[in-house]
């Protein structure tokens, strides 16, 4: 009776640890992915590690001496972001919607900061530097800025408002939620 138990206890741990490689893997029975989108993505990325030989081939073979040096470090970059890309598709995107508030309120509070502490570039502070890292707070507040608004306007359509007024505070809500950082910026 214990040699079964044992035996059924070591099979569903190999099921999981087969489900586990096969969702690291894409090949998992709740994976499911655009092939063409796939496809349409790494033609593009091939097309601009093209296009960078092609822009930079005769400059790098004089200033370097080999017509490679940028479209190997364009394609080194190419291929992390591929990376990431795959990475990143693996999570479930309904938890970065649900922190999308704090993303928002941190890329304001950073533009915001940024306004007494960025660097100065042709009158206005839009670079923060941190080290050897240097941000553009209003590029953070880009996505963070999509990402409140989807949520809000998720709410909003659950919520089945009767009055036209309602309607209207609704939306003037949504607007004012995007010109803060814009005026921000500005």
């Amino acid at each position: 009776m214990d040699n079964n138990i044992n035996t059924e206890k070591m099979q569903t741990e190999k099921v999981k640890e087969k489900n586990l490689i096969q969702k690291i893997f894409f090949f998992g029975p709740n994976t499911y992915y655009d092939y063409g989108l796939v496809f349409v993505m790494l033609f593009l990325v091939l097309f601009g590690v093209i296009m960078v030989y092609s822009a930079t081939a005769y400059s790098d073979a004089i200033t370097y001496g080999t017509p490679y040096r940028s479209v190997i470090n364009h394609a080194k970059y190419a291929v992390i972001a591929v990376g990431l890309a795959i990475l990143i598709s693996k999570f479930d995107y309904h938890w970065i919607v649900r922190l999308s508030p704090l993303m928002y309120l941190l890329s304001l509070g950073l533009i915001l900061f940024t306004m007494v502490a960025g660097k100065s570039a042709n009158g206005s502070a839009r670079w923060l530097y941190i080290g050897p890292i240097s941000i553009q707070p209003s590029e953070l507040a880009k996505p963070s800025l999509i990402l409140v608004l989807s949520l809000y306007l998720t709410r909003y359509y659950k919520t089945k408002l009767k009055r036209k007024r309602d309607e209207f505070i609704y939306v003037l809500i949504g607007l004012v939620i995007t010109i803060i950082p814009v005026a921000l910026v500005i």
